[in-house]
């Protein structure tokens, strides 16, 4: 007695076959709507946008753009006894002490569990500018830890120029609880003179 499939034997679930395919279709084309309505009207908001300086590059101290620390200009204007040098050295101390290698972030919150991107940018040109980063939970104490690279070369070789990395570079954290949170920026760059980035 024959037994298994014949060669030319017709498939005897055919017609279901056609139904389950056809059913699988409607819930591919129902999942990827919901997955695109979800993205479009998901909440986007930024928590934390800052802009950092070089301010020491020997001593490798940053310092937060547009603050009342950030310039080097120093204004030589004598004070009681005329004595503008105790006044330029005040003012360039106090500079220094708001300049920090290792950057702590003001606290800043999420309203909901979210997925966070972090994001670098800084003008690099064949070299490169890193920043370590932890993002630490006020309430609980964890620590979520990352690194951010801004690396850009470019020149030309054999008469063609050639260019490769990029500026700006991001990292998802996903599923970021909400909370208030502060971020820790260790920044690095083979480049002491470069600006460092904003994060």
């Amino acid at each position: 007695m024959p037994t298994g499939v014949g060669a030319c034997q017709p498939w005897p679930h055919a017609g279901s076959a056609r139904i389950w395919w056809r059913t699988a279709q409607v819930l591919a084309l129902a999942a990827i709507a919901f997955f695109a309505v979800s993205f479009v009207l998901a909440p986007r908001k930024v928590v934390f946008d800052k802009t950092y300086q070089l301010y020491d590059a020997g001593k490798a101290l940053y310092v937060e753009a547009g603050t009342r620390h950030a310039g080097k200009a120093e204004r030589h204007v004598a004070g009681p006894g005329g004595q503008p040098e105790v006044a330029r050295r005040a003012a360039s101390g106090r500079r220094e002490a708001a300049a920090k290698s290792v950057l702590l972030s003001e606290p800043f919150a999420t309203e909901r569990t979210t997925n966070m991107r972090a994001q670098i940018f800084s003008p690099s040109s064949n070299n490169w500018v890193g920043v370590g980063a932890d993002l630490i939970s006020e309430s609980t104490g964890e620590v979520r830890s990352f690194y951010l690279l801004s690396d850009r070369y470019s020149g030309v070789d054999g008469g063609e120029k050639w260019s490769e990395g990029s500026q700006s570079r991001s990292v998802w954290l996903s599923r970021v609880p909400a909370g208030r949170f502060v971020l820790r920026l260790d920044p690095e760059s083979d480049s002491p003179g470069l600006r460092p980035p904003s994060a």
